[in-house]
């Protein structure tokens, strides 16, 4: 009874804790990045997002709820279900109450968790789906509960369809239950196979509506079509030390302590797989055993990934999962009672490193919400509300459309028809759009131009667009005239495009 209440004094806390990061990271609003966007309906990569999010933010917005609002309530309620979920699972592994709430601390001041929250990412409801897959794994592998395999391989599915990243998941759980499910090998084989015929079954579902209601399915092609080279992978080392220490550090130091958590994790990895012990002995193995699946088939396929789509690099958010999964991984084994010699041995170690997280991570986490405060997260800032150059705007007349490399924030803060500047090539294949090429789109630029039906909007702060035509070949070859030059960008056009001044 003592240690029920504990975990609820504990959980709520927390949530009260989280609550309050969560008010002031969103303090200009919620964090909108390009991705974004995808999201909320304002680019044409939403045909190449996971559709889950968006479907929740389109059914809210279906019942009268602003898009922006409806995905301020979904992080939110994702971060309290995210919380939840850290709690039911460690409880489930007989982990000490005390230990479930610096587990649950840990990931709560980890930025990059809460940035993912405060911002409009899928990541949120893809952790979600990730832990509620993990809890009831736990719960089908210690009491061989149908109910359990049915939800977990439904929330495998889940998560694949708000994450295609995710795919792995399914085959880490159905290997999980081959090699350490209850019962023959008959019997596991069946089980392994039926987990994955239904997680695979709602995905082809989803995929044959998709492709009928005329969609685009995942967006990529099928093929080696990434060319990653050394920096490419020097910047995913540098992105997973930065869930350690501060990238703003010497790199001999974060690489080191990257070391020493990757020797910590392998560790553990070994010993929920090795270790022979009955589960109802090490309430913690079932999940431990699952997580440490999804790591050696996860992190693989993500390199795999960098060679399958263009131009991908690895962001934080993609390692989401697997911080994540190591947290559960790591409080799982050694968080609860007394196991083998070996978890024996490394909870110490886990303990020393779960107490260094913590101090850093609250460091940061506060000065990131303090940037969020002052500047606001990335297209939710001040400086896009009052920029001189979209406040020229206002002053077109109706019909003419924008052409920008910051039409998404145009579309975003001024609400009007914005259209992306020719592209070289796609982002996502490196290859130039089949149906069209930069010259046709130049100088389709240059008619509506010539014809007053539209502008030319150029935005500094958007550099990161490299697939987009240049200013200085747009300028040349669609003949624009520069009307106006403001500190953040120019507009180029004709004069008549736009109301007379009085």
């Amino acid at each position: 009874m003592r240690q029920s209440t504990e975990l609820k004094v504990f959980f709520f806390f927390l949530v009260a804790c989280a609550a309050g990061l969560f008010a002031a990271g969103t303090w200009h609003g919620i964090g909108m990045r390009p991705d974004s966007m995808a999201y909320l309906g304002l680019s044409p990569d939403r045909f190449q997002q996971a559709p889950t999010y968006t479907a929740l933010i389109d059914l809210l917005a279906g019942m009268g709820v602003q898009p922006v609002l409806a995905a301020t309530v979904l992080n939110i309620l994702s971060l309290i279900l995210n919380i939840a979920f850290m709690f039911l699972i460690l409880n489930d592994c007989k982990v000490r109450p005390r230990m479930i709430f610096l587990a649950a601390l840990i990931m709560v001041l980890s930025p990059q968790f809460m940035y993912a929250h405060v911002t409009i990412l899928s990541e949120p409801l893809t952790t979600n789906c990730l832990l509620g897959t993990y809890f009831f794994m736990s719960r089908y592998l210690r009491g061989d509960s149908l109910s359990a395999f049915v939800l977990a391989s439904c929330l495998a599915a889940l998560c694949v369809l708000t994450r295609f990243a995710l795919v792995p998941l399914i085959a880490a759980c159905s290997l999980t239950i081959l090699v350490y499910g209850r019962g023959d090998l008959r019997r596991r084989l069946v089980s392994a196979i039926v987990f994955g015929l239904i997680a695979s079954a709602i995905i082809i579902g989803w995929y044959l509506y998709n492709q009928t209601s005329g969609g685009t399915g995942i967006g990529r092609q099928a093929a080696f079509l990434g060319d990653p080279d050394t920096e490419t992978f020097r910047a995913a080392l540098t992105t997973l030390s930065a869930y350690v220490l501060p990238s703003s550090l010497p790199p001999i130091i974060t690489l080191t302590a990257l070391v020493v958590v990757l020797g910590f994790v392998i560790a553990l990895i070994g010993t929920a797989l090795k270790v022979q012990t009955n589960p109802d002995d090490l309430p913690g193995l079932p999940v431990a055993r699952t997580i440490s699946f999804f790591l050696l088939v996860y992190v693989p396929f993500l390199v795999l990934a960098l060679f399958i789509e263009a131009n991908l690099t690895i962001h934080a958010r993609y390692l989401l999962p697997v911080f994540i999964s190591t947290l559960v991984l790591g409080f799982a084994l050694v968080g609860g009672q007394p196991g083998t010699d070996m978890m024996n041995r490394l909870r110490p170690v886990a303990l020393i490193l779960a107490l260094a997280l913590t101090g850093t991570y609250a460091v940061r986490t506060a000065a990131m919400t303090r940037t969020h405060m002052t500047e606001g997260n990335f297209y939710a800032s001040p400086v896009w509300k009052n920029s001189p150059t979209l406040a020229h705007l206002d002053n077109l007349r109706d019909g003419v459309v924008v052409y920008s490399n910051g039409y998404d924030v145009i579309r975003l803060v001024k609400g009007m028809n914005a259209l992306k500047s020719p592209e070289l090539f796609e982002r996502r294949t490196g290859k130039p759009d089949p149906g069209t090429s930069p010259e046709k789109e130049i100088q389709e630029v240059r008619k509506r131009v010539a014809d007053q039906n539209a502008v030319v909007a150029i935005l500094n702060e958007v550099d990161w667009r490299f697939y987009l035509v240049d200013e200085e070949r747009l300028i040349r070859e669609a003949d624009l005239t520069l009307l106006y030059e403001e500190a953040d960008g120019r507009i180029y056009g004709s004069p008549a495009s736009f109301k007379p001044t009085e």
